[in-house]
């Protein structure tokens, strides 16, 4: 993929596949990228420890793939998103 932009950043690897899947449903190539932290690894002390995930698309589509993730982020945190899951399909 030439030139490669971030669209999207997270500690959470299911919501950046989340992401990646919906943009390339909508025919926009993307990837992910996983940065782990400074140590790699968890600890019985600390936890573990979060990786930096990275959503990466193509300069000509930053502009459509941005749109698309804030969009979908508005609708789930408005709960929006949530009352379409919940209603049935009326045929």
């Amino acid at each position: 993929m030439p030139d490669e932009v971030v669209v999207y950043t997270s500690d959470d690897e299911i919501e950046g596949q989340l992401y990646k899947e919906m943009l390339e449903e909508a025919g926009i190539p993307a990837i992910i990228k996983i940065i782990p932290d400074m140590w790699g690894q968890r600890t019985v002390f600390t936890g573990p420890h979060q990786a930096r995930v990275m959503l990466l698309v193509s300069e000509e589509d930053e502009q459509q793939a941005t749109a698309m993730v804030e969009s979908f982020r508005e609708e789930a945190e408005s709960g929006r998103l949530a009352e379409e899951l919940e209603e049935p399909d009326e045929e």
